[in-house]
């Protein structure tokens, strides 16, 4: 960005500016400190050249301008950097830079519909589950006999301990026992 040079240098012009008030002695002072500006972007890890962000930054010098008084005894660069900062922390914050978007809002999927995030999040970890559980029984079926993987089997397709024990042609209270037994192999591999 090519700006005029400033025609007085900085203490002349703050000095200009604080004595007068003037339209030349402000203009005389921002030129002299636009590269507090461009220290600030800096500062707030704007690299990228932004020129919403630099015009805002310039609006902040301006206001530390206009709000600076020497008797506080703060140095100006120090005051208008802080100024500087804040302006465009605020136009940041307004700007929303990080877009947000709602875990409910339906993601479109195509020709199969469409999902909310928060489905596809509780989807996912129904799968891991699945995926952990689906790995102990493999683990687990070869430690068990041909009659436990199968009461295993019926069980977890939804028989009942009295249906089991007909189609296995033993008691409901051996089933019980049986995965009563199963259960507890399973915890001790698990460590539970």
């Amino acid at each position: 960005m090519n700006l005029p040079k400033p025609k007085l240098d900085r203490e002349t012009a703050m000095k200009l500016w604080l004595e007068e008030h003037s339209d030349y002695a402000k203009e005389q002072v921002v030129l002299n400190n636009v590269g507090l500006v461009m220290f600030s972007l800096k500062s707030l890890n704007q690299n990228v050249f932004d020129e919403d962000l630099y015009a805002t930054g310039i609006v902040g010098l301006c206001k530390a301008i206009n709000g600076f008084d020497e008797r506080k005894g703060v140095k100006f660069n120090t005051y208008a950097v802080w100024v500087i900062r804040g302006e465009i922390s605020h136009s940041l914050g307004k700007k929303r830079i990080i877009p947000t978007f709602s875990l409910d809002e339906p993601c479109d999927l195509g020709n199969r519909g469409s999902v909310s995030f928060t489905e596809m999040i509780a989807d996912s970890k129904r799968f891991e589950d699945e995926v952990i559980a689906d790995m102990q029984i493999k683990q687990m079926s070869s430690t068990l006999s041909d009659r436990e993987k199968k009461i295993i089997s019926l069980s977890m397709g939804g028989k009942t301990q009295t249906e089991i024990a007909k189609i296995c042609g033993i008691s409901q209270a051996q089933v019980s026992r049986i995965r009563k037994s199963i259960h507890k192999k399973w915890r001790e591999q698990n460590g539970l």
